[in-house]
């Protein structure tokens, strides 16, 4: 096909023809660099959905918002008494006479009712509508979803799901009987259309519960869906579905990839690209020449600090002193040459610099194809801007640094004439924080030849806000690389193409950047607060124990280990140890599982506390500062302090069952025990951890850094149905709690190497299994502890000592679709 080099480049590219190039032209070089959205983050195939479920109610106490457990949604479901008026509800017909379902029902028309009224149908807390007589119950409504989409439907709760229900005149769930699981026939449903609901029930009374879930939610703003679905860049695959490669561009990634070269195409640029796609494919089409799109570009960098070009001065913004190209700041915040190892202004200037070099001086050696016609640096073309936003001293010099920028490559690469086309930070659209504005501001200007007149003709940029797509279309909620959405990407790079095609002489017509909206769906949304969520507790409740709940225990045992947040419920369920001694933590399936009734406002089957009362009880102690030390790395940071140390003479069997802590002369006192500050002070006065406790003044002060305690109980019987675990409390959050051993009767049962750091706070002990509850029945039972004071403090620095702890045991009772699991040894 013949160049565009005399034509308007058309929205839609032709397809590559893979023609020969024309080899009496020097190779046209253009050079992408910036930060990681240069890099690249567009997605190019297997988008996962925003959300993983979309549940939807019609009780009035439903918001929309994200469910508070899992990754699914929760909307409104529209129930409306009539086809055209807005009052909610549905209305009952109630019939004479007790009519017995079968599967041959077919849906109740002309009905013949002894009693009709209107009443809140889908409001859980809501009964259906009976009489004392004996009758059969009807019910009629219109029903409206929010999206397109594909729907399941759940009627009723307990007895009430016992009934078929029809969604425009089409069987969608029937359940007769509590002895077998509801058929369900899933439908398709358009947003904003009144369907007709009816609903005929086995038996009276119950829930008026009615709810929906959407079903085959797709992944979308990945490539594949942008130009399968949206009908967009369909040059970017050839007739038979496959990506299309330009010959006649050679991508080169120049310093993340050291030079690697290919073709250019989606699967080139890996399983993320950047705007060299469609940047390469715009070029590709209006030149006749071989291109080559090279790209110098690594994530985190800001262009006032890493890439500070040459020409680019020190300066004092708001009393601080900031360096220039080549220095860096001292210990006294004065700017002085770097040393040898130091990070200094415009080091990622000059890497970069380094690996364009690295190619272009050896041209020949990695595009031998292309010797005898040599090359030229036609263009740059940039994107970033994203670390220097939020920074105000880089922000105030944003266009002065990027206009040095222009001038030092020019002169770097000797290409005085060579173009440039920047793209703008376009973060959130037109919602687009303040900081961001003005980088934005910072970028337009370079290119305008009022205030830039040495650029005029050769610099200009493209405002990318308008290619903002949201998360709801996207592959990923992730604002700072623009939600990795491929049609972002591609209009960037595509309008950056065009820009330079139009630098170059040529003209272009540019895509439109209108978002499409016949794939809406839920937005993204936050989870509800505290609050709210007790308010949608009932709302919730069919969902968890109909839905959810049985969803996730059938499927527990092949969530892989890295998602299942713990122990797996099997374990629990057999009531036998892992293959873990001494044991670790306690976090398990379990916890989900009671996280999910919780969610339904149920706690029935919570930990609760089991047996004496341990946490408040007499304790012997004794508290002892070792002669080890705390032990430094070689950065002089702070690790954990739980350490093999020396006990103290007389105490080597401190832990065991016939150790007589009187006659070693250990003293007593009540728990908690802790030391803030060598105060005997609470660690959080608000903590509201179960298994923390750290709120509680301590009854009696941890006085030096290893504390030994001990005590005997009489624990009650353990019951059936039951589970049971010892809780060592005071490290219920991040940055808590040090190490420990927990002894029971001797024998070492739990033990950690440390505290919890950034994200931490899961219970710590020892779950009570068959192996240990033969230790119960020797009498009393006795508990030892060994622990440590917490001296870490954030990235490893030595912080004031602290500690907290606590001993008790916790039982909870087994939901009724676990205890259907358990073994038939326990039953």
């Amino acid at each position: 096909m013949a160049p565009l080099a005399a034509q308007v480049v058309p929205v839609n590219l032709p397809a590559p023809d893979n023609q020969p190039v024309d080899k009496t032209k020097p190779v046209k070089v253009f050079i992408l660099s910036g930060q990681s959205n240069a890099l690249g983050f567009g997605k190019v195939a297997g988008s996962s959905p925003l959300y993983s479920s979309i549940f939807l109610s019609a009780d009035p106490s439903v918001k929309a918002c994200k469910m508070p457990v899992d990754n699914g949604a929760l909307l409104p479901l529209g129930i409306f008494v009539s086809k055209q008026g807005s009052e909610k509800g549905g209305t009952a017909h109630l019939v004479d006479g007790h009519v017995k379902l079968s599967k041959e029902a077919v849906e109740p028309t002309d009905i013949k009712a002894s009693h009709v009224e209107k009443f809140a149908l889908g409001q859980v807390t809501a009964t259906l509508p009976t009489t004392d007589q004996p009758h059969t119950l009807s019910v009629s409504a219109y029903l409206e979803v929010p999206y397109d989409g594909t729907y399941e439907t759940h009627s009723g709760m307990g007895a009430s799901s016992q009934c078929i229900a029809w969604i425009n005149h089409q069987k969608v769930y029937q359940k007769l009987s509590d002895k077998e699981d509801a058929v369900i026939t899933q439908i398709a449903l358009k947003a904003g259309v009144r369907y007709p609901l009816t609903v005929r029930y086995v038996g009276t009374g119950g829930s008026a519960t009615f709810w929906m879930e959407q079903v085959g939610l797709e992944g979308k703003g990945d490539l594949k869906w942008v130009v399968e679905k949206l009908g967009r860049f369909p040059y970017m695959q050839d007739a038979k579905g496959k990506w299309s490669v330009r010959n006649d561009v050679m991508l080169n990634d120049a310093y993340m990839g050291k030079g690697k070269s290919a073709p250019l195409s989606a699967p080139a640029c890996g399983p993320t690209f950047g705007p060299e796609l469609g940047f390469g494919y715009v070029l590709g089409t209006y030149l006749d020449e071989p291109v080559i799109v090279m790209k110098a570009d690594i994530g985190n960098r800001s262009l006032g600090w890493d890439i500070l070009p040459p020409g680019s001065v020190s300066y004092t913004h708001e009393g601080k002193t900031y360096p220039g190209y080549g220095e860096t700041l001292g210990s006294d915040g004065k700017v002085k040459k770097p040393g040898p190892k130091d990070w200094y202004a415009g080091k990622q200037y000059d890497d970069y610099t380094a690996a364009i070099h690295n190619v272009l001086d050896n041209f020949d050696k990695h595009y031998p194809q292309y010797a005898d016609q040599g090359f030229e640096v036609a263009g740059f073309f940039w994107w970033q801007g994203h670390k220097d936003g939020p920074n105000a001293a880089h922000n105030s010099r944003y266009e002065q640094n990027l206009a040095n920028l222009i001038k030092a490559w020019r002169k770097e690469f000797n290409a005085p004439n060579a173009k440039w086309t920047i793209a703008t930070v376009g973060f959130d659209g037109e919602n687009m924080p303040e900081h961001y504005v003005k980088i934005a501001q910072a970028q337009m200007n370079v290119a305008d030849p009022q205030l830039h007149p040495e650029f005029a003709g050769t610099v200009k940029t493209i405002d990318t806000r308008p290619f903002w797509r949201g998360p709801e279309v996207s592959p990923k909620n992730q604002n700072y690389h623009y939600n990795h959405n491929a049609e972002t990407y591609m209009l960037t790079g595509d309008a950056l193409g065009r820009a330079m095609v139009e630098l170059l002489g040529g003209k272009a017509d540019y895509p439109s950047a209108v978002a499409s909206n016949k794939n809406a769906g839920a937005p993204f949304m936050k989870p509800p607060s505290g609050e709210e969520l007790a308010r949608l507790a009932s709302a919730l409740k069919p969902i968890m124990l109909d839905q959810l709940i049985p969803a996730y225990i059938a499927t527990a045992d092949s969530i892989p280990t890295y998602r299942r947040g713990g122990m797996e419920l099997k374990a629990i369920i057999a009531n036998k140890a892992p293959e873990e001694t001494p044991r670790k933590g306690l976090a398990s399936q379990l916890d989900q599982v009671i996280g999910y009734y919780n969610v339904a406002g149920i706690d029935d089957y919570n930990w609760k506390p089991f047996g004496p009362d341990m946490q408040k009880a007499q304790w012997h102690y004794h508290s002892f500062d070792p002669k080890e030390k705390m032990t430094r790395n070689a950065k002089g940071k702070v690790g954990d302090m739980y350490r093999d140390v020396t006990l103290p003479t007389g105490m080597e069997n401190w832990h065991s069952a016939d150790f007589d802590p009187t006659q070693a002369g250990w003293k007593q006192g009540a728990a908690p025990f802790g030391m803030n500050d060598g105060k005997q002070a609470a660690l959080i006065a608000g903590c509201q951890v179960a298994h923390c406790g750290c709120h509680l003044t301590p009854s009696t002060l941890w006085e030096k850094e290893v504390l030994l305690m001990r005590q005997s109980f009489e624990v009650p019987d353990f019951k059936l149905g039951h589970r049971y675990r010892i809780i060592v409390g005071g490290a219920g959050h991040g940055w808590s709690g040090e190490g420990y051993a927990l002894y029971l009767n001797g024998k070492l049962i739990s033990e950690a190497k440390g505290g919890y750091y950034k994200g931490g706070g899961a219970a710590r002990g020892a779950y009570v299994f068959e192996d240990l509850m033969p230790e119960f029945k020797k009498g009393k039972a006795t508990f030892a502890v060994k622990a440590f004071l917490r001296r870490t403090g954030h990235r490893g620095k030595l912080a004031s000592p602290r500690g907290h702890i606590s001993v008790w045991i916790q039982e909870a009772k087994l939901p009724p679709v676990v205890t259907d699991m358990t073994t038939a040894t326990e039953k």
